[in-house]
């Protein structure tokens, strides 16, 4: 039951996944057409768009999973030091 929900939760992955691949393979075809044709350059540029924002739902989808909240949670986050932090004067 269990395994069922996760790979439930996982299918609009996939199929975000997918799209941005399908998108991608009809970027490369329509690349080499889209400088000579205005409707070509048209289309090329929604497909950016849309593969774009297909994107950063697939970041989203993932950022909010159970796993990468408690990575976040818990990763030890080191500050990054300076120079001057060296030589502190007390």
């Amino acid at each position: 039951m269990k395994n069922q929900s996760a790979r439930i939760k996982n299918i609009p992955t996939r199929k975000i996944k997918n799209s941005i691949n399908d998108l991608t393979y009809q970027i490369c075809q329509l690349r080499e057409n889209a400088d000579f044709s205005e409707e070509a350059s048209i289309k090329y540029n929604r497909m950016l768009i849309e593969r774009a924002s297909l994107r950063k739902k697939c970041n989203i989808i993932q950022s909010k999973s159970v796993i990468s909240i408690l990575f976040k949670k818990f990763s030890l986050k080191k500050d990054p030091k300076s120079i001057c932090d060296y030589f502190e004067s007390n």
